[in-house]
């Protein structure tokens, strides 16, 4: 990242507060948050950067699941934070917007840098699932 401040991964919202979830890096350090259109609403993840650095010019896995219950967020296959969670963060099929590198509807927070891979599982992954994927181990159908 060529500085610190907010670079947008994949994000489903066009405002702060959603509705929608967001997956990025903000000021250096990955972040998962998501609301449901109201200010103080939802979550916000952060990894600490002290213990979860994202390194300049080098691949970082980021993976982020919300079960209604918990959210949680991954940096390389490890638990990087977690939270209670009223509300699981959906790709809902109403939603008309799904952005990848950018933010606001491409108008800002624009990711400087190469994505790999990004997927969506209709399930929570489990532990050892988010490990498998971070190292590029086929998961079992």
């Amino acid at each position: 990242m060529p500085r610190p401040s907010n670079y947008e991964l994949v994000t489903n919202t066009v405002s702060d507060n959603g509705p929608g979830f967001r997956l990025c890096f903000s000021w250096g350090e990955a972040a998962f948050m998501s609301g449901d259109g109201q200010p103080k609403s939802g979550f916000a993840l952060r990894a600490k950067s002290s213990k979860f650095p994202i390194e300049r010019d080098a691949w970082t896995h980021l993976a982020a699941s919300c079960d209604g219950k918990t959210a949680k967020l991954y940096v390389n296959g490890a638990l990087a934070a977690e939270t209670p969670a009223e509300t699981e963060a959906k790709v809902l099929p109403g939603q008309k917007y799904l952005g990848f590198g950018s933010y606001n509807l491409g108008y800002a927070y624009s990711f400087v840098g190469g994505m790999s891979e990004i997927k969506f599982f209709q399930q929570v992954l489990t532990p050892a699932e988010v490990l498998a994927e971070a190292k590029g181990i086929a998961l079992e159908e």
